[in-house]
């Protein structure tokens, strides 16, 4: 496991669907706001990042960064499919 979390619902999809309720399999977090951290950093070597999880990702959940307007501040999310904002951020270069 690339993020060391051993929670069920990020490898075990019977455990998901039957105990949690889960329709699928859930993206890890952390994992995903790392993505959309590097997406709005561009090339920026330091800055600070903060992040809110909103709703849950399923594996099977198409996704889509958008890491905001360009600038010493950025505004980014990330949009299931569905249009629901599940993970949004700021970063500030610094």
């Amino acid at each position: 496991m690339i993020t060391h979390n051993g929670q069920h619902i990020h490898w075990d999809r019977n455990f998901c669907r039957d105990i949690e309720g889960y329709l699928d399999l859930v993206a890890h977090g952390q994992l995903m706001a790392a993505e959309l951290r590097n997406a709005m950093r561009g090339k920026a070597d330091t800055g600070r990042y903060t992040y809110r999880a909103l709703a849950p990702v399923f594996v099977t959940t198409p996704v889509r960064i958008e890491p905001g307007a360009a600038g010493t501040e950025r505004q980014g999310r990330i949009l299931r499919s569905d249009g629901v904002t599940s993970m949004e951020g700021i970063w500030k270069a610094g």
